[in-house]
């Protein structure tokens, strides 16, 4: 779990980043007291049926920085989906294969997501 946002500074740099990045759509947060926890909504990602988050704190916004120019370099129209391949790669996990393997998505943007780690049997995807 990352650490809760507890100062001005930290919650302020994890929503720049989503707000410049127009990402905003894919974080959630909820406030406990003395902090805001933020995470990354990845529901139906890795497993049918399944409500499933990605907790997410400052240290992250470089890892996510990195996803976001990968897709960039491919096509800008899906750096949108930075969050959920930083999410991809911090679990060292590919996205079950209906999820990736869209027709939308060019051949390099699912190569992405796929190097993000080992093949899955597609029994353990739901």
């Amino acid at each position: 779990m990352s650490e809760p946002a507890t100062k001005f500074e930290q919650v302020h740099a994890i929503l720049r980043w989503f707000s410049e990045t127009e990402c905003i759509e894919s974080l959630y947060w909820n406030t406990v007291p003395g902090a805001i926890l933020f995470w990354v909504q990845c529901n139906d990602m890795f497993w049918w049926g399944t409500a499933d988050a990605e907790d997410v704190g400052r240290a992250d916004i470089k890892d996510l920085q990195e996803a976001y120019q990968d897709l960039q370099k491919v096509d800008d129209n899906f750096t949108c989906y930075a969050p959920e391949l930083w999410v991809a790669r911090k679990r060292g996990m590919r996205p079950q294969t209906p999820w990736w393997d869209r027709e939308r998505f060019p051949q390099e943007i699912k190569d992405l997501f796929l190097a993000a780690g080992p093949p899955r049997d597609r029994k353990e995807e739901g």
